[in-house]
């Protein structure tokens, strides 16, 4: 009989959580009150695609958006940006495309609109060139 790796002796399997539990989970820490809450949730959206998932629903919702924009402004692969277009899909979010161009929404679950409201901070602001520069705070 061949050994699992990673499990203890004896110890029950978890079922792992997919996507829309992680969000789930950092929208009821958004939700909480308490500043470790929301420290634990914008930690969580900071160095995670669920970061990167509501930084491109909240590009979004402000208008219609190309997906070179997408691309420039996350700092992702077009595959990436394609990814995480599908999985806003799957969460419930509902997308348009405007002229065969634009990226438009139509509908955003109840659930995800706290996360809307996250604000997270972005390493780069894009000018008008294109060209990226650092923010200064």
């Amino acid at each position: 009989m061949a050994k699992r790796k990673g499990y203890a002796k004896g110890a029950p399997l978890v079922p792992s959580l997919d996507d829309k539990d992680w969000l789930m989970i950092i929208t009821a820490l958004l939700r909480d009150s308490t500043r470790q809450s929301e420290d634990l949730a914008r930690r969580l959206l900071a160095g995670s695609k669920y970061g990167r998932q509501i930084r491109l629903l909240q590009f979004l919702a402000r208008g219609q958006l190309r997906s070179s924009e997408m691309i420039r402004s996350l700092r992702v692969s077009r595959r990436t940006v394609f990814r995480d277009l599908s999985n806003l899909e799957e969460y419930g979010v509902e997308l348009n495309m405007v002229d065969q161009v634009h990226y438009v929404v139509v509908h955003i679950p109840k659930s995800l609109e706290t996360l809307l409201r996250v604000k997270q901070k972005a390493p780069f602001r894009l000018t008008g060139s294109g060209r990226r520069r650092p923010l200064v705070r």
